[in-house]
């Protein structure tokens, strides 16, 4: 077996009508990719493209149910070419799409936001 770096991508566009969600939800974007189990995160990028806005809430990225990062504060993505980055590393027990868990009264209503997640996974060597 060797171990093998990934990159996953998700965009958190609320301009496209679906990835807004509302208060105390987790969003799953329209633009996601599945993280297989027993991968282990090593990181998490965010890049703003359109600046957030209309909120005060945070969310945290997730992969399925498991939280990658600490709580976010919508309005540390306000500005065009902002980028954030942080990490829980941790193994995903069960796999699962990047998405957001918005965790307040009221859901934010601008903004579009690249995300890219960052893993590794054992895989056998190839002869």
């Amino acid at each position: 077996m060797i171990v093998e770096k990934f990159t996953a991508y998700a965009v958190w566009d609320l301009t496209n009508g679906t990835d807004a969600g509302t208060a105390n939800t987790t969003i799953t974007p329209a633009v996601t990719t599945k993280i297989p189990a027993n991968a282990v995160v090593t990181g998490v990028l965010m890049l703003v493209d359109v600046p957030c806005a209309g909120s005060s809430s945070t969310y945290t990225v997730h992969v399925g149910t498991e939280a990658i990062t600490a709580a976010v504060a919508v309005t540390a993505l306000d500005a065009d070419d902002d980028v954030y980055s942080t990490v829980l590393q941790k193994r995903i027990d069960a796999g699962g799409n990047i998405g957001l868990a918005m965790d307040s009264s009221n859901a934010a209503t601008a903004g579009i936001v690249n995300i890219w997640v960052d893993y590794v996974m054992a895989v056998p060597e190839r002869a």
